[in-house]
């Protein structure tokens, strides 16, 4: 069992993570290699099929994370922590022949709190010390992270006089420092730190290895029988792409029987299932799926049965699963979201036992007004957010407004026919 992963790192760290990567032959790695960090999302959107992303250290994670985050997979990277500071002393003390405490230093580094923590413990003083601190400008926008700014930096001390030696955590930095003839040292990554990444990394691979075999059941339905040998072909096609088994059951229903790792493929890791757009466009049928895990047959099944009432409740032509984490995902070709389908919290069952409505929906309205920051909103606006029909969503509303968890707050007009919008708003406040 090998898992594709794929390794965002620089010039200087690859050829020894690659070494040291040989250790867990469990890995099937693909090295991407950037000159400067800048580059690191271009190479995460355009990598292609991988299970699991690992990035050579808080930097390229942070600016590409949002590219991590579009492909829907694990992300580990190799933190930041006082041994990197510690060695980088120890490697100072090997270069020159002063005292740490009489060189001055520029220093780049995530957390100026590794430093002053090791400088603390040694007794040094912090003085000599010039530190700029990068994490919170990653963590606030990727935009403003520029890889020259800290070339400039360091540069600009040393030109002046300022400092002896300038430290620097960006290889990239370091090589540019060095071209220019300041006297420059990069931060080491400690071996131990890269090892507890890749043990971390195989970990979580041999987790999905196994994830990947669970027990998978689906459901299909078909709203209409019209042509239904060709529909029963296309599904037949289907499952023989993906390695599934499909059976008619009788009363437009259909079983599926699949793993997690087939499900997250013909799924695009849950985006789109095309056969939907394919039964439903070129042959005007409209079909329904839902798809459950488990841990048991039965769990799979009794998951798959309340995915697809998910689906036929949404207006068909979509699909949802339900995982045995106790999530709903849908609706997929829909614009598909993560809910919560069980829930501990002892207020939100009673809400849902007061109201009548169900835990998945009333997950989503409660995101739905922390996305609209309680503002006023239409029947409209929530139908299209819990992607039920207008009639749907103004009985969900009632039976919020029934309870006094919901009241209108005005009316809005528009320009087209009809009857003004109510406008309401959610309290929860009471919950």
């Amino acid at each position: 069992m090998q898992i594709k992963m794929a390794v965002f790192g620089s010039e200087k760290f690859m050829p020894r993570f690659l070494e040291m990567a040989k250790k867990f032959p469990n890995l099937n790695i693909t090295p991407f290699i950037y000159k400067v960090p800048e580059q690191c999302p271009s190479l995460v959107k355009n990598a292609g099929d991988f299970e699991i992303l690992f990035f050579s250290g808080i930097i390229p994670y942070y600016l590409a994370r949002e590219e991590a985050k579009e492909k829907n997979l694990p992300v580990v990277y190799i933190k930041f922590d006082d041994l990197n500071f510690a060695l980088t002393l120890l490697k100072l003390l090997h270069k020159f022949d002063k005292k740490i405490t009489d060189l001055n230093l520029s220093i780049d580094i995530p957390g100026a709190d590794n430093i002053y923590r090791v400088l603390n413990e040694l007794q040094i003083e912090k003085n000599n010390v010039f530190i700029k601190d990068y994490y919170y400008i990653l963590q606030e926008s990727k935009e403003e992270f520029n890889t020259e700014t800290f070339v400039d930096y360091h540069y600009s001390a040393w030109r002046e006089g300022n400092i002896d030696i300038a430290i620097t955590s960006i290889s990239s930095v370091e090589r540019k420092l060095k071209e220019l003839g300041v006297n420059c040292l990069g931060i080491p990554i400690p071996e131990k730190s890269i090892l507890n990444t890749l043990v971390e990394a195989s970990s979580i691979g041999k987790l999905l290895y196994n994830q990947g075999m669970q027990i998978t059941i689906g459901f299909a339905y078909l709203h209409s029988l019209q042509k239904f040998q060709v529909i029963n072909q296309q599904l037949k096609n289907f499952s023989d792409e993906t390695d599934a088994s499909i059976q008619y059951l009788g009363n437009n229903l259909y079983v599926i029987y699949l793993t997690r790792n087939s499900l997250e493929y013909i799924t695009n890791h849950y985006k789109e299932l095309y056969i939907i757009s394919e039964i439903n466009k070129q042959i005007g049928v409209d079909i329904s799926f839902g798809f459950g895990l488990g841990l048991t047959t039965k769990e799979a099944e009794r998951n798959a049965k309340t995915a697809l009432e998910y689906a036929k409740q949404s207006g068909g032509n979509c699909c949802f699963v339900v995982s045995n984490e106790n999530r709903v995902i849908g609706p997929i070709n829909k614009g598909a979201r993560t809910y919560v389908f069980k829930t501990d919290n002892k207020k939100h069952l009673e809400l849902s036992q007061k109201t009548g409505i169900g835990i998945v929906n009333l997950s989503k309205i409660f995101e739905f007004n922390k996305l609209r920051k309680s503002e006023p909103f239409s029947a409209t606006d929530l139908a299209e957010y819990l992607k039920v029909s207008q009639r749907s969503s103004e009985r969900i509303i009632k039976k919020l407004v029934d309870n006094y968890y919901c009241q209108v707050v005005g009316t809005e007009y528009t320009y087209q026919k009809g009857r003004p919008k109510a406008l309401y708003v959610i309290n929860f406040n009471k919950i």
